[in-house]
């Protein structure tokens, strides 16, 4: 799940479920795009590409979209203590699911209601608030990167707390739910950094990227689970997350409470300049989901810090650079469109 302005992942055992989340007060960006304190520098062979927004449609749009995206990143930010990512601090019974969707492609079928207090049935029965949000989403992410998208679903946990999550179908590993919290959705640009979050996770934790079990993992990283050969995330452990692995999975094998929690800040304080945000450091799958998100809203950097190389680390990749553009120029397009909230 996921609270306003800002991202969290908690990622339950696979086999069953996996649901990525975002608390509303944890940092996603700093007060403007800068990148950690310097450690020690790296050296890098690949030359910084040029920033470019993306092929917005007309002249105005491709002027207006750097500034456009420095502020869906001014939107999400905020702080609050750091939350592990064995399930955080929320608790299940203020979590009411309102209304579930199947999806077919961009569409939505039949709405499927839960049982749910008097208070929240305006909510529950906002149809066009519902759609509202579904189109959204379909309008920043292209329908070729979401066919594991199968149902969508409204819930609440009152405001300020859990904004978005995507969560695996326990009977069919292909599929996966997203989830919003009506709620807070109604700040479109906080909402979008936390669904360009989300959908990292589904870039990053289908099927075809990861082995969702810890049985055919030599390390287990993904709680479990690890990525398949050559995909993102094996690519990103085995260049970030090496050397500190055995150091957070002693922290990350804690039972769940404050003494966790305090072990887990303590090692994001150690290795600060490795992670873009706090919640980064609470596991890769975490990790990836952060940088991608920067990797989408900000410039390339020039310094040669480790959390700057975790941004250029996409770049690396031919076909996400132009999956980068693409979703930059939708969301410029949408937010610069009158007709959109």
């Amino acid at each position: 799940m996921s609270p306003k302005r800002t991202l969290l992942l908690v990622a339950l055992t696979f086999v069953t479920v996996a649901c990525i989340c975002c608390p509303t007060n944890l940092v996603l960006f700093p007060p403007t795009p800068t990148l950690p304190p310097t450690d020690t520098p790296v050296s890098t062979d690949t030359p910084t590409p040029i920033f470019t927004p993306g092929p917005c449609s007309d002249a105005a749009c491709q002027q207006a979209c750097p500034g456009l995206l420095a502020s869906i990143v001014s939107a999400s930010e905020g702080y609050s203590p750091l939350k592990t990512s064995g399930g955080g601090t929320e608790s299940k019974d203020s979590v009411h699911i309102l209304v579930r969707y199947p999806v077919d492609g961009d569409t939505l079928g039949n709405a499927s209601f839960h049982a749910a207090p008097a208070d929240l049935e305006a909510y529950q029965q906002d149809a066009a608030a519902h759609q509202s949000i579904w189109d959204f989403f379909t309008s920043i992410i292209p329908a070729e990167q979401r066919p594991m998208v199968n149902e969508f679903v409204i819930f609440t946990d009152g405001d300020y707390e859990y904004l978005a999550a995507v969560e695996r179908d326990s009977s069919d590993l292909n599929h996966w739910a997203l989830k919003v919290d009506i709620a807070d959705a109604g700040d479109h640009k906080a909402l979008a950094a936390t669904l360009l979050h989300e959908f990292a996770h589904l870039l990053t934790l289908n099927n075809d990227q990861v082995y969702a079990a810890y049985y055919n993992c030599p390390v287990d990283y993904i709680n479990p689970g690890c990525g398949r050969a050559n995909s993102y995330i094996d690519e990103f452990y085995q260049t970030f997350w090496v050397d500190i692995y055995d150091e957070w999975a002693a922290v990350n094998a804690l039972p769940e409470g404050k003494v966790r929690d305090q072990k887990m800040a303590e090692f994001y304080y150690t290795h600060q300049t490795h992670f873009l945000t706090a919640y980064a450091s609470t596991e890769p799958a975490e990790d990836i989901a952060e940088s991608w998100t920067y990797f989408i809203l900000v410039p390339p950097p020039t310094a040669h810090t480790t959390g700057a190389r975790k941004i250029m680390f996409f770049y690396e990749f031919s076909e996400l650079v132009q999956l980068r553009s693409e979703i930059t120029a939708r969301l410029c397009e949408y937010f610069l469109n009158p007709a959109n909230p």
